[in-house]
């Protein structure tokens, strides 16, 4: 990981009171252990329940590491991420990655990406998992991303896939 020096992390959150804390901490403690300098973005869209008070707690506990992107109601997952990337774009940090706040997925994997990335100077790095437990919906908007992915990504760019943890 030594090309890449910084990365924004962005967490788009729709009523995850349970699982953000959790996951902001988990994914602070990493990138402290591996030395990136990083910034965490939480986009709280419009919860409905404590999401949103425990972001900014989370964010009042470390303001030069977390931030939060509110959305007063909800607008939906992709306003959600397009807010936390424009938020990212702010940060001057070298990479930008997408995690959801559910914690459906490992941060720690980060590692393999962004080594992986930077050794090599590719632009663009998805990773995405084999076993879905998703709906039928969900792996449908997967399937389309995934296709929308490889038609119109950067030449430079490269996708692992990993089994599911």
């Amino acid at each position: 990981m030594d090309s890449t020096r910084s990365v924004s992390v962005v967490f788009p959150a729709f009523n995850e009171e349970n699982n953000l804390a959790p996951v902001i901490l988990a994914a602070r403690s990493f990138l402290n252990q591996v030395g990136l300098d990083y910034r965490l973005i939480m986009v709280n869209d419009g919860s409905s329940d404590r999401t949103g008070e425990i972001a900014a707690q989370l964010a009042q506990q470390d303001p030069a590491h977390l931030s939060v992107v509110t959305h007063e109601v909800n607008r939906g997952y992709g306003a959600a991420v397009r807010s936390g990337f424009a938020a990212a774009c702010q940060t001057n940090c070298d990479w930008v990655v997408l995690l959801d706040a559910d914690g459906q997925f490992d941060v720690r994997e980060l590692s393999l990406l962004l080594e992986i990335a930077g050794d090599r100077g590719i632009d663009l790095v998805a990773g995405n998992r084999v076993k879905r437990a998703d709906s039928a919906v969900r792996r449908l908007n997967a399937w389309l991303w995934d296709s929308h992915r490889a038609c119109c990504s950067a030449s430079r760019s490269m996708t692992l896939t990993a089994p599911s943890s």
